[in-house]
């Protein structure tokens, strides 16, 4: 069963790039440049999907790195920010010479750009990890047992700088995020993502 959804799966993965690439249908080129580009990604993810199912007798469920939707609220206000500063612009552009109006615009402006916004309010602080995560220690551990009795120390000298370094770039990090805003609210997300697919 599983070798004939293979075989299904890469049918219609080779029906989907050789369509992509029949010639044009249309006096678009850039149209049918996109259509090619959805076709050759569908055909893959299709593809890729009947590999995963037919590599193991049960379906294996991919499960990708997630982070709450509450984090995406800071990175929302810096879009917000962005948006109303490019609206204002656009205006300003638009006002011409009414010097009244142009003023007042330019103070809001102002106001939206080099005030503090405090974009992660509301939000809990995330503490910096005092090490990495485990899996990545895990790795390590296993690493160490495999090697041979000379090597050891070896090993352990480097994942100790790693370490260091990873720590060092965490607080170089969160100094700079103390003093640009902007990346404190995009990189809140991000800290918050988890990627232990057991969670």
């Amino acid at each position: 069963m599983a070798k004939a959804a293979v075989l299904t799966m890469a049918i219609i993965f080779n029906a989907q790039v050789l369509n992509a690439f029949a010639p044009p249908s249309s006096s678009n080129p850039s149209l049918d440049r996109r259509n090619i580009l959805k076709q050759i990604i569908s055909a893959s993810t299709a593809a890729s999907t009947a590999l995963i199912i037919s590599a193991n007798k049960e379906p294996a469920l991919a499960v990708a790195p997630f982070a709450p939707v509450d984090a995406l609220l800071p990175a929302t206000r810096v879009k917000i920010m962005i948006d109303r500063a490019v609206d204002i612009a656009s205006k300003l552009v638009d006002a011409g010479d009414n010097v009244e109006i142009s003023q007042g615009m330019l103070r809001d402006l102002e106001n939206l750009l080099l005030t503090p916004q405090n974009f992660n309010r509301g939000t809990k602080p995330i503490e910096v990890p005092q090490q990495p995560a485990k899996s990545y220690l895990d790795a390590y551990a296993d690493y160490r047992r495999s090697v041979s009795i000379l090597e050891k120390p070896g090993a352990m000298l480097v994942q100790n700088g790693e370490i260091d370094a990873w720590k060092r770039l965490k607080r170089q990090e969160r100094l700079r995020e103390e003093s640009d805003e902007i990346r404190a609210a995009l990189n809140y997300y991000t800290s918050n993502i988890n990627f232990n697919s057991g969670e």
